[in-house]
């Protein structure tokens, strides 16, 4: 398998971005597609952990559980730790609030927090590549 690049990181970033511009068009349309939205947040959390893990020179498998990725950034570098362990969070109860027919406050408040979560694990991540040649 061939190594990483510095450009494989920044391609993953770059999708994570996609995925929070996606989830924030979910919610703001009217009415707002809360499922919509939950599954681009998530979205982005695994690519930002994937593409901070590409940059420390690991080859993530991308299709591992979230909570595996999450670990393993982690254990890479704390700064993550507390953006990380709120993804974790939404992340858990995503199941719950994809089973629900009609989201509640709360599940509705949990996906709109998810979108900030996931706009910080990408600004976070971000400070933590290379930079661009």
């Amino acid at each position: 398998m061939a190594a990483s690049s510095p450009s494989d990181s920044r391609a993953r970033l770059d999708e994570a971005e996609a995925h929070l511009g996606r989830a924030k068009d979910h919610l703001s349309a009217s009415p707002p597609d809360y499922s919509g939205a939950l599954a681009e947040v998530l979205g982005s959390f695994r690519a930002s952990l994937v593409a901070f893990l590409t940059e420390c020179g690991a080859t993530p498998d991308a299709e591992a559980p979230l909570g595996a990725l999450a670990g393993r950034a982690v254990r890479n570098d704390s700064v993550l730790k507390t953006v990380v362990n709120r993804a974790m969070v939404l992340a858990d109860r995503a199941p719950a609030i994809g089973r629900s027919p009609k989201p509640t406050v709360r599940d509705r408040e949990d996906v709109e927090t998810g979108w900030y979560t996931a706009r910080n694990l990408v600004q976070t991540v971000a400070g933590r590549l290379a930079p661009p040649a």
